[in-house]
């Protein structure tokens, strides 16, 4: 192994220790900074092509561990630089393209831009698409955080429409009854009564006893996330009017474990 290769090595360790992602300690930032000063010394010296392209995929990876927007963006810059080493055809690479592009994304949402986000998490979307078609699970979080953006942008259907494509997914892939599902239930109901719409009320109640059921069926009656979902759902009632059966779910399901069929959340209200 080679001088370059052997510094390229324990920069790849540090760039990928689990303990450094996403946030660096101090020693570690100091170690990464040197890092990053050593290949850009050496990445202006070379003159061989393969040495750097090692050199700029470990930029990629230091700068995508490092974390922060204006790190990303030199990731950004340098994995194009790749791109073009590379003539447009990448593999192999710890840090795809997909990956940091979300960070991206989420890193720009975490200052506030979030036209910015939205264009990055877009962006991500469509480079999965491309490769793993529109039902991979790889898509689901995705359309749950771009509908969270949705929601701060005050676009309360284009949020719920995102939250839609997330269950359609889960339900393909997971079925009807699974704990992936009842989330993605649970937040569709969430997104339908943030909106305040009037109209929305029977989506909202459709889609909580969905997740309610869902969870008391795959992880149990007591299980947290089965009461915190009839905890959120009763508030919801309570705030809506419904304060002697919002009030009444939650006295049934401290007595009974949360325990309560479909067709008793159904009932109760309908």
């Amino acid at each position: 192994m080679s001088l370059t290769e052997t510094y390229l090595f324990n920069v790849f360790i540090l760039a990928t220790h689990p303990q450094t992602s996403p946030g660096l300690p101090a020693q570690a930032k100091k170690h990464a900074e040197s890092a990053k000063n050593t290949l850009l010394t050496w990445k202006g010296n070379t003159t061989s092509d393969k040495e750097k392209k090692e050199i700029v995929e470990a930029l990629v990876m230091l700068y995508y561990t490092l974390g922060a927007y204006v790190n990303l963006q030199k990731a950004e810059r340098n994995m194009m630089e790749l791109k073009e080493l590379y003539r447009g055809g990448i593999c192999g690479l710890q840090v795809s393209e997909t990956d940091l592009t979300i960070a991206l994304g989420r890193a720009s949402l975490a200052i506030h831009r979030l036209n910015l986000a939205l264009a990055y998490f877009e962006k991500a979307i469509g480079n999965i698409i491309a490769v793993k078609g529109d039902r991979t699970s790889d898509l689901v979080s995705l359309y749950q955080e771009i509908a969270q953006m949705e929601q701060l942008r005050r676009n309360h259907d284009q949020a719920i429409q995102y939250l839609h494509q997330a269950h359609s997914i889960c339900v393909s892939l997971f079925t009807e009854v699974s704990p992936e599902t009842a989330e993605a239930s649970a937040l569709l109901a969430k997104a339908y009564a943030m909106s305040g719409e009037a109209q929305h009320k029977d989506a909202v109640e459709v889609y909580f006893i969905k997740s309610i059921s869902a969870y008391q069926t795959t992880l149990g009656p007591e299980d947290c996330e089965t009461l915190t979902t009839i905890e959120e759902f009763c508030k919801w009632l309570v705030q809506n009017g419904e304060k002697q059966i919002g009030t009444g779910f939650s006295s049934h399901s401290s007595k009974t474990g949360a325990q309560g069929s479909p067709s008793f959340w159904s009932s109760a209200l309908y």
